[in-house]
């Protein structure tokens, strides 16, 4: 059987679990350290479960610490990594001032839906925002 429904598409069961799985940590308050919560978005990235580090950012954003650039690039990684690139670019958007990392990892989306045209504008905005593409920027 399967797990949660998002997007108009169901789960598969082991991704539902670890959506469950994230959001009773955070409910119950595991993870109460800026390391804690990023050791576990990035942990959920690795497993492809992009929807859960997109709940445990949203814990991140309402508890008194606050995600850094680092923290949003780990999570749209985690939705690139399981193939939901545009809701990375949907966090991008949604970030006030951008930074290296998530300009990146913007990027590396870009490239996995195959919109070039918007890779190289992003490349042109880290120029305007006086920011140095790095490596995985131009991969």
């Amino acid at each position: 059987q399967g797990g949660l429904a998002c997007c108009g598409a169901a789960w598969p069961k082991h991704l539902a679990e670890r959506s469950r799985a994230a959001g009773l940590l955070v409910k119950h308050g595991h993870l109460g350290t800026r390391r804690e919560l990023v050791s576990v978005i990035r942990a959920l990235g690795r497993r492809s479960a992009w929807a859960a580090s997109v709940q445990v950012l949203d814990a991140f954003s309402k508890s008194q610490l606050q995600p850094d650039d680092c923290d949003y690039s780990a999570v749209m990684r985690a939705c690139d990594r399981g193939a939901q690139p545009m809701a990375a670019m949907a966090i991008f958007a949604t970030l006030e001032k951008p930074g290296a990392s998530s300009f990146g990892a913007a990027i590396t989306c870009c490239g996995s839906a195959s919109k070039w045209e918007d890779a190289l504008s992003l490349l042109g905005a880290m120029r305007v925002a006086k920011l140095r593409p790095d490596l995985i920027a131009y991969r």
